[in-house]
């Protein structure tokens, strides 16, 4: 019997356990869903933030205001054919200082003399000589071309029974100078020769210079067809002032109006093969 009534008692206490409890209320509804926007409505702000607290700094250094940029009118160009504007005046300082030295000029003296072929020995087609300085410039070219007769005589042209050619007259700075170069052409031979010939020649300031007549004399030879060709050639120095002098006259009549100064290279100065005192054999 007792185990009946505890069987029964523990399905009364399983019973009220299971049975819902009456006496809550029972819990609310959830609420609706806020009715859509109206279209074109703005979205309701967000609240603001606070700012945050500023914090304290040195006071404010107040600055004087920038004043505006004026633009000032530029002047007029001037008109066409209107005079410029003078130049400012120099001032005081300028004005106290001398004016420079002018550039001292070297003093010009006169190089005359003749030069050309030798008729017996036979006339080239040119005859060409160069005067350099001690420095190796060139300081004046000369050339002469036999006229095709002898009835052609130039300003300064020479044609005597053996010798034809022509004076020169060339104004130099006071200096020394030498032939530096030299060339003999015949036909289509030439003979050019570059090299120190003689001994430097002296212009003196203000003077006539003469340095002595100058012949051409070529040495012929036989070429590899054994026809005559111009083999060499070389420059016999003398002096041949007074036959020299009436050409350099018509030449330069105001250049040699006093005597000349006599520069001719003595025999012994002369550089050879290239100058001789003499025609050789």
């Amino acid at each position: 019997m007792r185990g009946i009534w505890a069987a029964m008692a523990a399905m009364a206490v399983l019973s009220a356990c299971s049975a819902p409890d009456m006496s809550r209320e029972p819990p609310p509804p959830p609420a609706a869903p806020a009715p859509a926007a109206m279209r074109g409505a703005p979205p309701p702000a967000a609240a603001a933030k606070p700012a945050p607290p500023r914090p304290a700094s040195a006071p404010t250094r107040l600055e004087p205001p920038v004043p505006a940029v004026q633009s000032v009118p530029l002047a007029p160009p001037p008109a066409s054919g209107a005079a410029s504007a003078p130049p400012p005046a120099p001032s005081q300082m300028e004005a106290a200082l001398p004016p420079p030295p002018p550039a001292p000029e070297r003093k010009t003296g006169w190089l005359v003399g003749s030069f050309g072929g030798h008729r017996e020995r036979g006339l080239l087609t040119e005859y060409r000589l160069t005067l350099c300085d001690d420095k190796e410039v060139e300081a004046a070219r000369l050339a002469f071309r036999p006229p095709p007769t002898p009835r052609i005589i130039s300003e300064g042209g020479i044609e005597e029974e053996l010798f034809s050619g022509t004076a020169f007259a060339v104004p130099l700075p006071e200096g020394r100078y030498h032939f530096c170069d030299t060339a003999f052409t015949s036909g289509s031979d030439t003979v050019e020769m570059k090299r120190r010939f003689a001994v430097p020649v002296a212009v003196r300031p203000g003077m006539v210079n003469y340095v002595g007549r100058y012949i051409g004399v070529p040495v012929f030879g036989r070429n590899f067809v054994g026809m005559r060709a111009l083999e060499s050639a070389y420059w016999v120095v003398n002096d041949r002032r007074a036959a020299d002098w009436p050409a350099l006259q018509r030449l330069s009549p105001k250049t040699m109006t006093q005597p000349p100064i006599d520069a001719v290279p003595p025999d012994e100065a002369l550089a050879r093969p290239v100058f001789w005192p003499m025609i050789r054999p």
